[in-house]
């Protein structure tokens, strides 16, 4: 009878101490969010791709859906130059971000490089009714770009300089993206 005694205390004891840890845990992961929802919008992986203050290495681009585009031929205050790719999950809240920031600024031009084959592509257009220029990519375009990751956005000024770029998971981020840029720019 005493053995069963000291069998259960010394569980008791066990899921005593593995509650507490657990409520612990639980306990620096809402510290950890209530700092990061205080703390506003950042940019991402800022250091990461085209150093920022040189000439984006591409001003050419011959999107699906809208021809050929010459970035120096255009007359816009800047450039967003997203990538993203059809099997990237974050990319698919991205692309109602971009559409919707599309359409409130048509001072800014969103080119859209989607990696993917071309009937996923077609399908994602489809899908999001996306009407921004979009350029097929291939793994290769990425090296040669310097860039890495997705969903990441370069803001670009309207001579196609590097301003700012981050990886853009909500709204603000790419506002703030926008905004850092445009303070380059004007200084």
């Amino acid at each position: 009878m005493e053995q069963v005694f000291n069998i259960s205390y010394f569980a008791l004891w066990i899921i005593v101490t593995l509650q507490t840890y657990y409520i612990i845990q639980i306990g620096k992961k809402r510290n950890v969010q209530q700092a990061n929802t205080n703390q506003g919008p950042v940019l991402v992986h800022e250091h990461h791709g085209v150093p920022a203050g040189e000439l984006f290495p591409q001003l050419q681009f011959d999107s699906i859906n809208q021809g050929s585009i010459d970035l120096k031929s255009m007359t816009k205050t800047g450039f967003l130059i997203a990538f993203t790719s059809v099997s990237c999950d974050q990319c698919k809240l991205v692309y109602p971000i971009l559409k919707r920031f599309y359409q409130l600024r048509p001072d800014i031009e969103i080119i859209l490089m989607m990696q993917g084959n071309d009937f996923d592509v077609e399908k994602i257009i489809d899908q999001f009714q996306l009407t921004m220029p979009i350029v097929p990519i291939i793994s290769s375009d990425m090296a040669r770009l310097q860039t890495g990751y997705y969903p990441f956005i370069y803001y670009l000024s309207s001579a196609a300089e590097v301003r700012t770029k981050s990886i853009i998971n909500f709204e603000e981020q790419l506002n703030l993206l926008v905004e850092k840029g445009q303070m380059k720019v004007a200084a």
